[in-house]
């Protein structure tokens, strides 16, 4: 939800021309060498696609669309952008590490939190709010005291989980 609400206020750039050939050298690449045929279609739209903003770069440039609200308002640490995507992409794409959350689901809850946060507070500014506003809103819900404290007391299991990761 968070990333097609991102596209849709800050549409992807066209791809360079010069990854347009390079897409094509894939190709050419490929169908010279049978061994790696089977690797061909996620090489060509990994290069095809690697022009986009990854998700940790959205949810950066949210953040900062908000006035920086989740930096100042919650403690986390810097890399929870990145946090995120890991826990998203663990989970999305059913990777080994998603079996952390058989034992500790607390990463997906606070990533869902901070996620809401983020989009309302965006949402917000997509309305028209400026950013004091924004905070004042923001805060003055009371679940958001919820989250927050939610947010703060267990972010250090974003170690945990980067720990399991291989």
């Amino acid at each position: 939800m968070v990333e097609t609400f991102d596209r849709s206020l800050n549409p992807d750039a066209a791809p360079p021309s010069d990854q347009k050939e390079a897409v094509l050298q894939v190709k050419a690449l490929m169908a010279d060498h049978p061994a790696l045929k089977k690797f061909s279609s996620k090489a060509v739209a990994g290069v095809s696609e690697a022009h986009r903003p990854t998700l940790a770069s959205r949810l950066s440039r949210l953040d900062k669309q908000t006035g920086a609200f989740l930096r100042t308002e919650l403690t986390l640490h810097a890399d929870w952008k990145t946090d995120i995507a890991s826990v998203r992409n663990s989970v999305v794409h059913g990777l080994p590490s998603s079996a952390f959350f058989l034992k500790n689901v607390i990463p997906l809850q606070i990533s869902f939190d901070i996620l809401m946060i983020l989009f309302e507070a965006r949402l917000l500014v997509a309305f028209g709010f400026d950013q004091p506003t924004v905070r004042e809103i923001m805060t003055k819900n009371p679940h958001w005291w919820g989250q927050s404290n939610h947010i703060s007391k267990h972010v250090k299991t974003f170690e945990d989980f980067s720990e399991f990761v291989p």
